[in-house]
This record gives C-alpha cells, structure tokens and sequence, in this order.
C-alpha cells in the first residue's frame, strides 16, 4: 500500500499563481479585440444618431420654409 504525501502549500499557491498568470495572458488578445469591437460598436451607432438627428432638424427647417413660403403666396407673410 502506498502513501498518499500531502503536497507543499508553498507549491499549491505558486502553481494557483502561475496558472492564474497564464489564464490573464491568454485572454488578452481576446478582450482586447472585444474592446475594439465594442467600440467600434459604438461609434458607429453614434454615426448613425447623428445623421439622423441632422435629418431631423433639416426637416424642421424645410417644413418652416414651406410653411413661410405658402403663407407669402396666400398675402399673411412677413412684409
């Protein structure tokens, strides 16, 4: 019959230690292109609202002029 021997605490947490090392430098490159991506994400969602935002507001300006446009035709504009 053989006996089990206890490991050495001190080689259990440089094993836990170095393993932990190993995980964070392998998941790096991983996160970092999430990172990337997310952004991306991001600013191109931004893009968007913006262009929209500036379609929104060219609407209200077209809309006021032709308001001002019909009302000059009809004699109740601004003289």
């Amino acid at each position: 019959m053989t006996l089990y021997a206890a490991p050495n605490p001190l080689a259990v947490v440089t094993d836990a230690v170095a393993a932990t090392n190993a995980l964070v430098l392998g998941l790096s490159p991983a996160h970092a292109a999430h990172l990337t991506m997310t952004h991306a994400a991001l600013a191109s969602g931004l893009a968007f609202l913006n262009a929209v935002s500036a379609q929104h507001q060219q609407q209200a300006i077209n809309t006021a002029a032709c308001v001002r446009g019909v009302l000059a035709l009809h004699g109740r504009g601004r003289r």
